[in-house]
């Protein structure tokens, strides 16, 4: 696998990539992220539709008891999709990345710096896990529970647009390319007789 600790001396850095102060780019993943979101609702909900007017007090008590753990997992989920992304830093670096809060958004970071295939790895890793494991979860659950699962899956393949363009985008680069991701700026290092590729 390719990762380095220290950079090469035949490298330089081509690109920083800015997902707080590109405020356009922020904007448009954002966007995009809704778009799925509600595409995922729309589609699921001819499937399996929903209804959450209660009609009676047990009902309300239930609305009330899935809502609380709807809280918990998403905040379970936030954590455990870190996580993987730092699971995998560590198998791949053989060091454990950081993990923090910044600008609003959780992330793993590592101080090396890895291959493409790498990097695509770790960007990855998260969304296909747990959209497996959800995915058996929505399988598994009663009937009333599913949108409960689901509403899960949806933050999860939503919440990893970012992940999917940034693999997308790293693709254009050169395939010797490597690439340091301190949790929310991607900083891209191309060996000194290359071209830069397609800006991302």
């Amino acid at each position: 696998m390719i990762c380095f600790h220290i950079l090469p001396e035949n490298y330089q850095q081509i690109k920083k990539i800015s997902f707080t102060k590109d405020k356009k780019f922020s904007t448009y993943i954002n966007l995009a992220a809704f778009a799925v979101a509600v595409f995922l609702v729309l589609v699921m909900r001819i499937f399996v539709p929903f209804d959450f007017s209660p009609n009676s007090s047990d009902e309300v008590a239930g609305v009330f008891i899935k809502s609380a753990l709807l809280c918990v997992m998403i905040f379970a989920y936030i954590i455990l999709h870190e996580a993987v992304h730092g699971i995998f830093i560590r198998i791949i670096s053989g060091k454990w990345g950081k993990f923090g809060f910044r600008s609003g958004f959780a992330y793993a970071s590592s101080e090396a710096m890895f291959g493409r295939s790498e990097y695509i790895i770790i960007a990855l890793a998260p969304i296909v896990i747990w959209g497996i494991v959800l995915g058996i979860v929505n399988m598994l659950v009663p009937f009333g529970w599913f949108w409960v699962i689901y509403v899960v899956q949806i933050i999860n393949l939503s919440g990893a647009v970012g992940d999917v363009y940034m693999t997308y985008a790293v693709m254009k680069l050169p395939k010797e390319s490597l690439f340091k991701d301190d949790g929310l700026d991607i900083t891209v290092y191309a060996k000194t007789n290359e071209s830069v590729g397609e800006e991302i």
